[in-house]
């Protein structure tokens, strides 16, 4: 399945080929990823066989800008306490957020106003959309509490 292109400052991960069937324990995709440093782009195909590995970047220039940007990026808070960013993390952000691009156009197209995600007692991380703006009831029956979602506008 084919994914929007993403931007993260400086880097822009494109060609996103998402293969649901072999994601196993991580994403697997495959994209070219690029940086432009000091006006010159460098570019590289990226891909992860979806069993648990990191990101490879087949080309070690890129890779290492990269990594280099990645740095100079804050640590991402989490509910389970901040991750700091790496250049796979990065990647791994972009592709989810192409993952989440393909469903937020997918359910605005039947309707929907806002996609909500939120920790559940005992499934984890989950997913729901909405017609209208959330409601206490909805997370009721969600099974998951308010204060740990994230509502976005669709």
């Amino acid at each position: 399945m084919k994914l929007s292109p993403q931007t993260h400052g400086p880097v822009t991960l494109s060609k996103i080929d998402y293969a649901a069937s072999m994601s196993e324990e991580t994403v697997a995709f495959t994209g070219e990823i690029s940086i432009t440093v000091d006006g010159k782009t460098l570019k590289a195909s990226v891909r992860n066989d979806g069993r648990g590995g990191p990101n490879c970047i087949q080309d070690h220039a890129c890779s290492r800008a990269i990594s280099d940007y990645a740095k100079t990026l804050p640590d991402d808070p989490t509910e389970y306490g901040s991750i700091k960013m790496s250049a796979d993390y990065l990647i791994s952000m972009m592709v989810a957020n192409a993952l989440t691009a393909k469903d937020d156009s997918k359910y605005k197209k039947k309707g929907f106003t806002h996609g909500i995600s939120a920790s559940h007692p005992t499934k984890g991380e989950v997913a729901f959309y909405a017609k209208g703006a959330p409601t206490v009831e909805m997370f009721k029956k969600m099974g998951v509490e308010e204060a740990t979602a994230k509502v976005r506008t669709l």
